[in-house]
């Protein structure tokens, strides 16, 4: 029983009268082309870790196979207390910002992964990487949806491909990087 209202693109109309017809389509659709591609380029580093942070953590540093879960469940236990911080910290500081933080807190937790030599700096990144994944994953649509409100079901749906894609991209980059850097470089 319940109705939406449609939301309808604004129409730009030169100074002769005609509607332009590409105005609202390809020119706002560019800001969350932009952001999608960001955030695959952010996630995809999910793929790499969990497919060699335990080859790493068993071959190089001789962790305990119970360590080496705890190590790797950190980040949903991370992701359970970080959501809702996440929300309440978008609420008071924007969650554009809010997004551009931790996906740079995401890009110092792949450099902790890099450079950790301990199962203590491994949790440590593996926060921040659950800070990160927080807030992209329980704000990032509405970003998504920011950039391009004329389309919401087309901004939602790309980018929970984008979600997606990013796990491919991850291991593709994972198995060429793994080669030319090694682990736990990669």
């Amino acid at each position: 029983g319940q109705r939406v209202t449609r939301a309808v693109p604004d129409r730009v109309v030169p100074a002769d009268g005609a509607a332009d017809r590409d105005a609202s389509g390809r020119q706002s659709l560019l800001p969350l082309l932009t952001f999608l591609g960001l955030s695959v380029l952010a996630m995809c580093g999910d793929t790499i870790r969990f497919a060699y942070l335990p080859i790493y953590m068993e071959l190089q540093l001789g962790t305990p196979d119970w360590l080496r879960g705890v190590v790797i469940s950190v980040q949903s236990v991370g992701m359970l207390v970080f959501i809702p911080i996440m929300g309440v910290l978008a609420d008071r500081f924007g969650a554009h910002r809010l997004v551009v933080v931790n996906v740079l807190l995401g890009a110092g937790a792949n450099l902790g992964f890099m450079a950790a030599d301990s199962e203590l700096g491994l949790i440590t990144a593996t926060v921040l990487n659950s800070a990160m994944w927080a807030t992209l994953g329980g704000i990032g649509i509405i970003v998504a949806q920011d950039l391009y409100p004329t389309g919401i079901g087309l901004a939602s749906s790309l980018y929970f491909s984008a979600l997606r894609f990013s796990a491919a991209i991850g291991g593709i980059a994972g198995a060429l990087g793994v080669g030319w850097f090694g682990v736990p470089g990669v």
